[in-house]
């Protein structure tokens, strides 16, 4: 919390330090398969056939899959809350015959930092992830 004047600024940041399984390998359609491939295994250099019974394809779902070759670093750190309040002077409140009053701006979820391959770090793709809030408004007290 820091306060200056009548500002009040209060942030929280979330840090995690976690592995999960990467995105790259929660495809279900392992190589090889008729279907969409993700852009990383056509630019690794690796040209899948278009038959389903490859040693290739095998080799990914028997061997890479189950292994911890397949997990990633998922940490992140995230701003999760900040709000930034400003309470009205003593003297406006005092002509307006009120106790206290101010206006606020608060945001959850703003940025997230990682290096992780998918869509959330906090959730691996199983789940919606935290949504992005801004909220604005006037807290008074008579």
């Amino acid at each position: 919390m820091l306060q200056y004047g009548n500002f009040q600024l209060d942030v929280l940041l979330q840090f995690v330090k976690q592995l999960k399984p990467g995105f790259r390998q929660s495809n279900s359609t392992a190589p090889g398969f008729m279907a969409n491939q993700d852009s990383h295994i056509l630019s690794d250099g690796f040209k899948p056939s278009m038959t389903s019974g490859s040693a290739a394809a095998s080799a990914y779902l028997n061997y890479y899959l189950p292994s911890d070759g397949s997990y990633s670093d998922a940490s992140f750190i995230r701003l999760k809350n900040v709000s930034l309040t400003y309470d009205l002077p003593a003297a406006w409140m005092k002509a307006a015959k009120i106790r206290s009053a101010g206006v606020f701006v608060r945001g959850q979820n703003l940025v997230t930092i990682t290096h992780y391959f998918g869509f959330d770090p906090e959730t691996a793709g199983s789940a919606l992830p935290p949504l992005k809030q801004v909220v604005a408004g006037i807290h008074c007290s008579l």
